[in-house]
């Protein structure tokens, strides 16, 4: 397994972490600059050439018992969102991945694109590959329109948490819900569902919604797709939306060990 190591000059850390480590070498979640993001199951520490490598074990959601989930993410991808920031929505939902323990017995995940229209990028059954699922949400478009929350939740009720749709009746259900922007008003879009109704189905089908509204979206709007206030997130833009990785993962547990990051830093 090869990773990104930044300004190392040789290979040998590989060999080192592998020492260490034995058979259980991670895959790395994120790179950037001179910082790798792995996972591993053990704890350890070791200094490289002006690095720290820590590792730190990591938890699978909501603990062993939690790993069985159907995990949603619905995507704003309104004209609101520049290109840019649209990356990081991606990076966000990515990150929240590498968390999950994905297999066909354990946790399936799938992805809603929402604008002027909504539709299923990825539904439960199409991959039980982390790496698969995350090349998934990386292709999923920016379509720029207007912003539907109520058909983002009418696909999540309708297509997504089905049985056809790869829906298991035993799992625990979670969905995640992202938007910079408030529902489209009614003087654009009369016909629209309220999403007080459009969200009561979820409801019903007893997934736990967290919804995230980056930058300045309504609180109440937001309130009234949660059962618990506290599953509400608003990060004031982008790139503080990246800080909420751990706590998006929690909050889709209602108990159980919580995850933590490990990080390959500068000294």
């Amino acid at each position: 397994m090869d990773f990104k190591v930044f300004n190392s000059g040789t290979k040998d850390i590989k060999t080192r972490v592998a020492k260490l480590c034995g058979s259980d070498l991670p895959d790395p979640i994120e790179s950037s600059g001179n910082t790798l993001i792995l996972k591993f199951s053990s704890d350890y520490a070791i200094g490289y050439k002006g690095f720290k490598l820590r590792l730190t074990k990591t938890a699978p959601l909501c603990g062993p018992e939690g790993a069985f989930a159907d995990y949603a993410f619905l995507v704003d991808a309104s004209s609101s969102i520049l290109p840019s920031e649209f990356d990081i929505l991606k990076t966000f939902v990515k990150r929240v991945i590498d968390f999950l323990q994905i297999g066909p017995n354990q946790t399936h995940v799938g992805v809603i694109e929402y604008s002027r229209s909504a539709s299923l990028q990825l539904n439960f059954s199409r991959s039980f590959d982390k790496r698969e699922i995350k090349s998934f949400v990386e292709q999923v478009p920016h379509t720029a329109g207007i912003t539907r929350i109520d058909l983002a939740l009418k696909v999540a009720s309708e297509q997504l948490f089905t049985p056809q749709e790869g829906m298991r009746d035993d799992s625990r259900k979670v969905m995640v819900l992202l938007t910079d922007g408030n529902q489209t008003g009614f003087d654009l879009v009369p016909d629209q569902t309220p999403l007080e109704d459009a969200i009561q189905p979820i409801r019903d089908l007893g997934v736990k919604v967290i919804a995230i509204g980056i930058g300045s979206v309504d609180r109440e709007q937001l309130a009234t797709l949660v059962t618990d206030p506290n599953d509400i997130l608003q990060p004031k833009n982008f790139q503080e939306l990246l800080t909420l990785v751990k706590t998006t993962v929690e909050k889709s547990c209602e108990g159980g060990n919580s995850p933590e990051f490990s990080l390959l830093s500068r000294l």
